[in-house]
């Protein structure tokens, strides 16, 4: 996963080609906080990016803590990080 915070761009790509669908939620504040929005992505390889340019939920706000929480399944490992947006 990579934030860059010019443009709010946030990419989640899928490494292993072991049929597992990293799933990563993107919140305001708290990474436990209810999704602003998730991606998700299946297939070792690909990627999925959002970016402010497509709108909506994807424009995060500037000076706010976003809270990302990847996890590889519904039901298995999550990884919580937070980054202050001031760009």
């Amino acid at each position: 996963m990579w934030f860059n915070e010019y443009g709010d761009v946030v990419t989640l790509c899928d490494n292993d080609a072991d049929g597992e669908k990293p799933i990563l939620h993107v919140a305001l504040g708290d990474p436990y906080a209810p999704d602003r929005y998730t991606l998700t992505v299946g297939g070792g390889g690909n990627c999925v990016t959002a970016r402010a340019s497509d709108g909506g939920s994807h424009n995060l706000p500037e000076n706010t803590d976003i809270g990302f929480l990847i996890c590889v399944h519904p039901d298995s490992y999550c990884n919580a990080n937070t980054w202050h947006n001031d760009n």
